[in-house]
């Protein structure tokens, strides 16, 4: 019943210019000074709590990153071990060498890798899981093909076959080096004949 009455009484919209030239000078001057400290005020409310919210995101940024971090280093030990144990299975010449320079080569991307992942985190670009788990996904299919090739006892530093593609992506950017000749070679006449 009384907020019925609340909700039918008129609302209270004063002129702030009317009531502003009604004040005296002095009365105007402090009202003014007072309005000044209270946007200031108001003003170092906001700045403390953007910086109180920005150490809290830090922090919980902080967290969840070693929060993910266990779950992708473990998932990143299995990874290497399904690249690790086909590496030993394919080459199997050139000693300790060549195999200790790929894990070498491998570990050094995984690293830099990870560390990209977390400085992405650490910016607030991405997600903690995403960051974390960039590395070991990034991985994965080096994995699974090291695997498959180790199974099916195929030669994975077979020259020959690389050099057979690669002769194809160069005959390709042969072919597209004569379609640009050619198309801008037939644009500069359509050009010409416009003028």
């Amino acid at each position: 019943d009384s907020l019925s009455k609340v909700a039918k009484m008129p609302l209270f919209n004063p002129n702030v210019d009317s009531l502003y030239h009604a004040l005296s000078i002095p009365q105007a001057e402090q009202m003014l000074e007072k309005s000044i400290r209270r946007v200031e005020s108001a003003r170092s409310d906001f700045e403390y709590l953007k910086a109180s919210l920005q150490r809290d995101n830090n922090r919980f940024r902080r967290s969840s990153i070693e929060y993910y971090k266990k779950f992708s280093l473990a998932f990143a030990c299995i990874i290497f071990f399904f690249i690790g144990a086909p590496l030993g299975a394919i080459i199997r010449k050139g000693g300790i060498g060549m195999p200790a320079v790929v894990s070498v080569v491998l570990f050094i991307a995984y690293y830099l890798i990870d560390t990209a992942g977390q400085k992405l985190v650490k910016s607030g670009e991405w997600e903690a899981i995403y960051g974390m788990s960039l590395s070991t996904v990034v991985l994965l299919p080096l994995g699974i093909f090291l695997t498959v090739k180790a199974v099916n006892d195929s030669t994975l530093f077979n020259f020959e076959s690389y050099l057979a593609v690669i002769k194809k992506l160069l005959n390709i950017k042969i072919l597209w080096r004569f379609i640009r000749r050619k198309l801008s070679r037939f644009f500069r006449r359509l050009k010409q004949k416009n003028k």
